[in-house]
């Protein structure tokens, strides 16, 4: 786990930030009201507004993957994209939980956390359990187990919109409600290194190549990534990979 780093400028960090707000703004007028439907694949819905180069431009870019190269190699696959917009003044945050949850070494997997707006203590930044990574990675908490994690152990990690921070797939890692009057947006690529070990994984996951060779072949590449866009105020569902068709 490392942070803040700063991965974009504040100008390519509000650029992106307006293309989403300019695609809310459409589907809310689409809509009549307030749009939830947040959560599409993109191989699947290739009219997407989200399904749009920018979105490619930014896991490929190259400020990102030179950083990622230097965690977990050269050989760099996607598996998913998340986009989260926590809505202001919200009573939901996000309990604790891994990125990952099966007997596979997490450390050629990494998660980039970019920030497009202010992510701090008030608006629900995310806050880590260092060291977790190495206890128990392939066995999901208890509830209780969870809500025993003293506060006081959190290491939070507060961001300047362009700033990311970067966490092994292992690390717990929680957020806060959004008590402040503004949204916090944000987007999570999560990346993978060619040399991971799968082998004694359950199932194939998907996943796009985005630099140097899938060595070992143990992904099924598919053209572009997953990709899940929800809100705070709406009901998060379980998703890695694309549907059977």
């Amino acid at each position: 786990m490392c942070g803040p780093e700063r991965i974009l400028t504040t100008e390519e960090a509000a650029s992106l930030l307006a293309r989403l707000n300019a695609i809310v703004e459409q589907e809310e007028a689409l809509a009549g009201g307030e749009w939830w439907e947040r959560e599409f694949y993109p191989q699947r819905q290739e009219d997407h507004p989200l399904n749009a180069r920018w979105l490619d431009e930014l896991v490929a870019h190259p400020a990102v993957l030179n950083r990622v190269q230097s965690l977990i190699g050269p050989d760099l696959l996607i598996q998913n994209v998340a986009i989260f917009w926590k809505e202001p003044s919200t009573t939901r945050g996000q309990a604790w939980h891994r990125d990952l949850y099966e007997d596979i070494d997490p450390n050629h997997m990494v998660t980039v956390w970019i920030a497009l707006t202010e992510s701090d203590a008030e608006s629900g930044c995310v806050d880590f359990l260092a060291g977790s990574h190495d206890v128990h990675r392939s066995e999901r908490p208890t509830d209780d187990a969870l809500a025993s994690i003293p506060q006081e152990m959190a290491m939070r990690m507060e961001l300047r919109p362009g700033e990311a921070s970067f966490h092994n797939a292992g690390v717990l890692h929680c957020s806060s409600p959004n008590l402040s009057k503004r949204p916090r947006v944000g987007i999570a690529l999560r990346y993978v290194g060619s040399e991971v070990d799968r082998r004694g994984a359950s199932e194939v996951l998907q996943a796009t190549l985005v630099r140097g060779e899938d060595s070992l072949q143990q992904y099924s590449l598919i053209p572009r990534y997953c990709v899940l866009w929800w809100s705070a105020a709406s009901p998060r569902t379980q998703w890695n990979t694309r549907p059977p068709e």
